[in-house]
């Protein structure tokens, strides 16, 4: 059986090559912006083999709530087909650096052909692996992910990269799901088939912890939104009686932006922190 990042490759492909045809010489890699949602639910059924990526809740926007400058480097986690990095790169300006890593080939290779469309210099799109990035020690003033981390099996692994890469005093934002209370099997089953793959998602606080533990000062949640399973979707997978106890329930998921800075570690060339 394959894991969840060969079925997310598998996935992110297809999606590349929709979008290359389409409009190969668009700013965002194929079509419009607004396209990506529309392809990824292209085709979608509840039978669906692979159902790992889905677009049924407004994705997060963590370039909203972190303060980018001209000439800093902002690395973007999950990049995808650049979006993100090329607004990034409007605040960096020519004097900045902009990285986007994603572990699918062909998302490299169509947000490559848009910065060789429109000449972009100052954006660098990488492929690698969140646990594990192509990406020098303290090299980042800014890192951003939208719904990737939780995608990860080796979250305590993937925050403690964040923190290596990113320079002394340097800040992070990341929208993902997290889940809170108690979730039975049937309503993770649920869950699942609304946003995608929860195999690896994890209750916020804990998330919050692991943050907390590798270092991380100034933690903070920036935003907070329910993302509500619609009844019907929840009866496929439990009874009338296990849905009226499910939504007298505290238990949910929730889409989360949370911001946090790396402290002044002082001299990086004796710095621990690495």
């Amino acid at each position: 059986m394959k894991d969840l990042k060969e079925l997310l490759k598998e996935k992110y492909t297809d999606l590349a090559k929709q979008a290359d045809l389409i409009n190969p010489s668009s700013c965002c890699g194929g079509g419009t912006c607004s396209n990506t949602a529309a392809l990824l639910n292209k085709g979608k059924d509840k039978n669906e083999a692979d159902s790992g990526i889905k677009i049924n809740f407004k994705k997060g926007n963590p370039i909203q709530y972190t303060p980018i400058q001209s000439g800093e480097v902002v690395v973007d986690l999950g990049s995808a087909m650049g979006h993100d990095c090329f607004i990034a790169r409007n605040k960096v300006g020519d004097s900045g650096l902009v990285i986007g890593l994603d572990i699918t080939e062909a998302m490299i290779k169509v947000a490559n052909n848009s910065c060789d469309k429109h000449g972009f210099q100052n954006v660098q799109f990488r492929l690698g692996d969140i646990e594990n990035m192509p990406i020098a020690s303290q090299k980042a003033d800014v890192v951003i992910s939208d719904n990737t981390f939780r995608m990860l099996p080796d979250k305590k692994r993937g925050v403690s990269e964040i923190y290596r890469i990113l320079k002394s005093k340097g800040r992070f934002c990341i929208s993902d799901i997290f889940w809170k209370g108690t979730y039975s099997e049937s309503a993770l089953k649920a869950a699942e088939e609304w946003v995608g793959d929860m195999s690896e998602s994890i209750p916020k606080d804990l998330f919050l912890s692991m943050l907390q533990m590798q270092g991380f000062s100034n933690i903070q949640v920036m935003s907070e939104e329910e993302i509500i399973i619609p009844d019907e979707v929840l009866l496929d997978f439990m009874s009338d009686s296990e849905l009226v106890a499910f939504n007298k329930s505290n238990s949910g998921i929730f889409l989360v932006t949370i911001y946090g800075d790396k402290p002044d570690c002082g001299q990086c060339s004796s710095c621990t922190c690495m």
